[in-house]
């Protein structure tokens, strides 16, 4: 069998495996509006951040992806109000995917430790794909197969996306859930019928306080979080602890449902384990993890790189943004 042909069903292969399934984030704390719009806002003030991610850095055509926010928390009408531009990119024919999404969420004070925020994402989203970097088949067949006779008018795609989430929380603890694609946007490149499945969310988590404030400035504590999401007939259970004592944070997760086979692929239903470190200078937080892959792909994937930064600020000459209270105690990366 012919490398290019060994390449095509590679390709076919990975795409199969991951239709209907969304980007995602290890550090999905560090990119909290990708994971529950109602996270908009949470901050003193202002928050802008980066991520990026390299998944499965051996294998041909891998998963890499980008994202940036900027979030304002306005207290005079307690909603905080944002924006999302993503973009990722799969495979040989550079599948991508970008979206610019507005954020909003509204803060509801029920007593003096508890507070409940509704959240909503909605905006343009984009499909492309490089049919440049395609093989078809009857390059395959012909001596000289460095160009292909099938005429394909340029594949592209453009749909609105909408997302809703809630979010209930207090000092020391949170959770919510988030739907995406509520619209099942149709996202085919060819004019075909391809819709987004909707996807679903649960996340929470409990903050441990062991010193409010170290030698150092920060606050020194453990605490632990959880993921699940599904979309379509995949799903994926995330779970982790960290141990923070500012400036350096450490965590560890693990991603998978032993003894589950919901899939149907007669293998056990679980993806990574990942080590993380974060380090925080002032308003900027540095985060990095590394995906250690435990799946049948742990031979061939060399695992997954990702990088977060995070830079919050507030006005100094407004001293009740630094005092604000309702900020959802959760995970920093």
């Amino acid at each position: 069998m012919s490398y290019k042909v060994i390449l095509c069903l590679f390709g076919l292969l990975i795409c199969m495996t991951f239709q209907g399934q969304d980007y995602q984030f290890t550090q999905f704390y560090a990119a909290p509006v990708n994971l529950n719009p109602a996270f908009t806002g949470n901050t003193a003030q202002s928050r802008f951040v980066m991520n990026y991610r390299n998944q499965w850095t051996a294998i041909p055509g891998g998963f890499v992806t980008y994202n940036v926010t900027y979030e304002q928390f306005i207290p005079q009408i307690k909603s905080g109000i944002g924006i999302l531009l993503n973009h990722d990119r799969a495979g040989s024919g550079n599948l991508g995917y970008t979206s610019i999404l507005g954020l909003y969420s509204y803060e509801f004070q029920l007593n003096h430790d508890l507070y409940i925020r509704p959240g909503v994402s909605f905006g343009r989203s984009f499909r492309t794909l490089n049919m440049n970097e395609l093989v078809f088949g009857d390059q395959l067949v012909r001596p000289d197969g460095s160009s292909s006779i099938e005429s394909l008018r340029p594949p592209n795609s453009a749909f609105f996306d909408v997302g809703s989430g809630l979010l209930m929380y207090s000092h020391n603890y949170w959770i919510g859930a988030s739907v995406g694609h509520i619209n099942k946007p149709n996202e085919s490149v060819l004019g075909a019928e391809a819709g987004v499945p909707i996807k679903f969310s649960a996340h929470g988590g409990y903050r441990h306080m062991i010193r409010k404030k170290t030698n150092t400035g920060g606050m020194h504590s453990t605490l632990a979080a959880f993921n699940y999401k599904a979309q379509e007939n995949y799903d994926q259970f995330d779970i982790g602890v960290y141990y923070e004592y500012s400036p350096v944070v450490f965590g560890l997760w693990y991603r998978g449902l032993p003894g589950v086979k919901k899939n149907g692929y007669g293998v056990i239903n679980q993806d990574a384990l990942a080590l993380l470190f974060g380090y925080e200078i002032k308003k900027l937080k540095f985060g990095y993890s590394y995906d250690i892959t435990i799946s049948p792909l742990i031979t061939s994937s060399a695992g997954s790189h990702e990088v977060s930064f995070i830079y919050e600020f507030a006005d100094p000459r407004n001293n009740k943004y630094s005092k604000r209270k309702g900020i959802i105690p959760c995970a920093r990366f």
